[in-house]
């Protein structure tokens, strides 16, 4: 007991604490100045339902989670599956890989705006060429598709990672048996490799949605939700709007909901799934 106690302390201080605070004050017009304050019932949330920017960023985190998710899913499975044989080689190219995850999505945001923005080294080095200068950030559709690509580069090293402790699970009489047996590459991996990397699948995809519904580093840095909101998510609104507590206390608790729901959605064909298997 007396070792929990320090750790529950701090969760109690620094996560619950906080928590119960924000939804009270949700329900309030507290301003963060006045020391009184009145309760204004579920004003905050009507006005965040009304809100059209609140809208607009539900819209654009749901679009940067399904195509980041997908996508990082399906090439980390790829390169997991490229790099599970011991060599040299894929030493180093595990390497290469895995070595995103250990810079900060702040760091790895102003990286890739150093290299994109209109006067970037990438800009620069097509001017060389004689190629006109791409707006990478200048566009809304650009914009996004640019945070998506830089996205999936930060994250696939993590989802090539639990993929290729998922593949080292596989049995390889298993795999022979079925070789044996005549099955090619595209039935091996269809009814052999994937459900036995199943329960890898599942954390991977939760880890994911997760963090992508949250996502914020990478969009303020990057873009700061612009040009004219097409990146911006529902944390940099929050954000955004931390000049009214209160209103970003709702914004605050309905993503909190929404991430819940997600998540349960997400997880029962999961659950479904590798019950199924096993």
């Amino acid at each position: 007991m007396a070792l929990v106690l320090p750790g529950f302390i701090l969760f109690l201080i620094m996560v619950l604490a906080p928590l119960v605070l924000g939804a009270f004050y949700s329900f309030t017009d507290f301003d963060g100045l006045r020391p009184k304050f009145e309760f204004t019932g579920l004003a905050n949330y009507a006005q965040a339902f009304r809100d059209v920017r609140v809208r607009g960023s539900v819209g654009v985190t749901l679009i940067i989670a399904i195509a980041a998710g997908v996508v990082t899913q399906v090439l980390g499975i790829a390169l997991a599956l490229a790099l599970n044989q011991p060599s040299r080689i894929t030493t180093a190219l595990r390497t290469i890989v895995v070595f995103p995850m250990i810079l900060s999505g702040v760091i790895v945001g102003f990286l890739w705006k150093a290299l994109l923005n209109t006067d970037g080294v990438i800009n620069q080095a097509l001017g060389l060429f004689g190629i006109e200068r791409i707006l990478f950030l200048g566009q809304p559709v650009a914009s996004l598709f640019t945070v998506i690509f830089v996205i999936v580069w930060h994250g696939l090293g993590f989802t090539t990672i639990v993929m290729l402790a998922g593949l080292a699970q596989v049995p390889r009489d298993l795999l022979e048996a079925a070789r044996i047996d005549g099955a090619n590459r595209v039935q091996l991996f269809r009814s052999v490799v994937f459900p036995m990397i199943a329960p890898a699948f599942t954390i991977t995809s939760l880890v994911l949605v997760i963090s992508l519904l949250k996502e914020f580093e990478h969009v303020a840095t990057i873009t700061a939700g612009g040009p004219a909101g097409a990146t911006r998510t529902l944390t940099l609104k929050l954000i955004q709007d931390s000049q009214e507590p209160a209103y970003a206390a709702a914004q605050a608790v309905l993503m909190m909901l929404f991430i819940f729901a997600v998540t349960v959605v997400l997880v029962r064909p999961l659950q479904k799934r590798e019950r199924n298997i096993l």
